[in-house]
């Protein structure tokens, strides 16, 4: 069943990380999670991109688990399975394999142990529409990049680590990083890559250290033709100092998201 409106508006407008639009409709059908079936839950069915998701190929569709003033719907996936009882506890996390392309599983309602090494950190989410936090500091090696007011919103919709475009400049000058015209990316010495400092969030008190090996990706395309990338972006300067942690530091990272009681996780993930 297609829902022409729905609190007086006639359709989905989405944006990603990267400047990816959606548009689409909300409709209402059978959905399964896993093992668990719903009758007549409500979903967003794309209509139109602006980037090419490969459906068939490496996916079935997009799972937003946003927070709940920014649902298509009203309320997010996650919320229907607790409310309904399906969920041992209000949490959920990702673990993304950094070795293999689009390999990685999404936990709803427990928090895997095994998917982590060290202490998890919990530290309270300051936003209503991201999953936002406070951050104490940035480092990378011995030289400080942020203080005080920077700000992290963890977001598996963003490919990249993203980061006032000051600030991103910053490492790219410690890191001796070249820039080719037109292309955003910037490259580095693949033969310095174990001289390379870590990457170093400080969350309430803990630090959480990217090594060079988690923010750099090497790509091999024969003898001699070794090419090494960074993976961040820098953007205009925000109002706020503000950083998105995306898809490429879950790969590093376990973050638990704790929709009950309004914090995040952090701990180094155990690839």
């Amino acid at each position: 069943e297609i829902l022409a409106e729905r609190e007086g508006s006639s359709g989905i407008n989405a944006e990603y990380g990267g400047g990816v639009t959606l548009q689409g409709r909300l409709a209402i059908d059978q959905i399964e999670v896993g093992d668990v079936t719903f009758e007549n839950k409500m979903f967003g069915e794309i209509i139109s991109s602006s980037f090419d998701f490969n459906f068939n190929d490496l996916f079935d569709g997009l799972i937003g688990l946003g927070r709940s003033k920014t649902s298509a719907t009203g309320v997010p996936i996650q919320h229907i399975l607790l409310s309904e009882g399906k969920l041992d506890d209000a949490v959920f996390s990702f673990s993304i394999n950094p070795t293999k392309p689009h390999a990685g599983d999404l936990i709803i309602g427990e928090v895997d142990h095994g998917r982590y090494t060290g202490p998890l950190s919990w530290t309270r989410v300051i936003s209503d529409t991201k999953w936002e936090v406070n951050m104490d500091s940035i480092d990378i090696g011995d030289t400080n990049i942020c203080t005080g007011s920077c700000k992290a919103d963890f977001s598996t919709g963003v490919e990249l680590i993203v980061g006032p475009n000051s600030q991103v400049e910053a490492i790219y000058k410690i890191l001796e990083a070249t820039a080719i015209p037109a292309v955003a990316i910037r490259f580095v010495d693949c033969k310095k890559m174990h001289t390379y400092p870590s990457l170093t969030f400080t969350v309430n008190g803990n630090k959480v250290p990217l090594t060079p090996q988690d923010y750099i990706t090497k790509t091999d395309f024969g003898p001699g033709r070794e090419f090494c990338t960074l993976n961040f972006l820098g953007l205009e300067e925000p109002q706020e100092e503000k950083w998105i942690l995306g898809a490429i530091a879950h790969r590093s990272l376990y973050v638990v998201y704790n929709f009950g009681l309004n914090q995040i996780g952090l701990a180094k993930a155990a690839n």
